[in-house]
């Protein structure tokens, strides 16, 4: 018997005629990219940022300018962006009846990476721009 797109609740129930090893993939590729970003800001504050902080003020911003200009590339966008598209996907695709445990664990997931995405807009891009403007700074007081 083929399921009904609309529930009895009347919230649209399209995702769940499709197969769901699809959802699983989503939810797989959205658990993926997501550790991904996490392993990246875990080496950043334990490895990256404690031995750039051993140089002077000069050589930290020179490599943190590399940095934010080398990691803006296709893999770290695909994480990055795919992390909050892949959740999303996969939540839904678990937009069914009997699922809602593991809906509420993607909807944290999916609040979780929206957060890091905002942060990193909102905080992040900025104090990069900041940075990046003080690369052209002759004295190091002006980097106070």
């Amino acid at each position: 018997m083929e399921r009904p797109i609309w529930s009895q609740y009347g919230q649209l129930m399209f995702f769940t005629k499709l197969p769901q090893p699809l959802g699983t993939t989503a939810l797989i590729v959205a658990l993926l990219s997501s550790g991904l970003l996490a392993g990246l800001y875990y080496a950043y504050a334990v490895s990256v940022m404690p031995a750039l902080g051993a140089f002077d003020d000069r050589t930290f911003i020179d490599v943190m300018n590399k940095i934010n200009v080398v990691i803006v590339n296709p893999p770290f966008l695909l994480t990055f962006l795919g992390s909050v598209g892949f959740t999303a996907l996969a939540g839904a695709f678990f937009l069914r009846p009997g699922a809602r445990p593991v809906l509420i664990w993607i909807g944290i997931g999916l609040a979780l990476n929206i957060a890091s995405l905002v942060i990193t807009s909102v905080v992040n891009v900025p104090l990069n721009d900041k940075l990046a403007t003080a690369a052209g700074s002759t004295s190091t007081a002006d980097l106070a």
